[in-house]
C-alpha cells in the first residue's frame, strides 16, 4: 500500500513498517508495542507508551559528486539517498523500494 510516496507494509506476524521517500524508516513491533524510527540521517529513536528513547545512530557516509554536485548519503542499513542540485531526491531502501 502506498500513500503519497510512502510504502506501508503489514507483515504476517502483524508487525508493520513504513518507508518514506526521503529515507526515513519506521518499524512497529507488535510483540513489545514499540515503534522504531530511523530518520534520513541515521538517528534512531524508539517510541513506546508516549515516551521517545534515543538509540545508537546508524553510521552514514556523505559524498558529493564534483561534476554534478549531487550529494549521496549512504547509511549502514543499506538506505541510499541522492539529493541533486535542483533539489530533487532519489531514495532506495534496503529492499530496493
Amino acid at each position: 500500500m502506498t500513500r503519497e510516496g510512502i510504502v506501508i507494509r503489514q507483515m504476517a506476524n502483524k508487525d508493520a513498517e513504513m518507508l518514506f521517500p526521503d529515507g526515513v524508516h519506521a518499524h512497529f513491533s507488535r510483540n513489545n508495542l514499540t515503534w522504531t524510527i530511523t530518520n534520513n540521517k541515521g538517528m534512531v529513536r524508539n517510541f513506546k507508551d508516549g515516551i521517545f528513547t534515543d538509540m545508537p545512530s546508524i553510521p552514514a557516509a556523505i559524498e558529493t559528486d564534483a561534476v554534478t554536485g549531487a550529494r549521496m548519503l549512504i547509511r549502514e542499513d543499506e538506505v541510499v539517498t541522492v539529493t541533486y542540485k535542483d533539489g530533487s531526491v532519489f531514495c532506495q531502501h534496503r529492499d530496493g523500494t
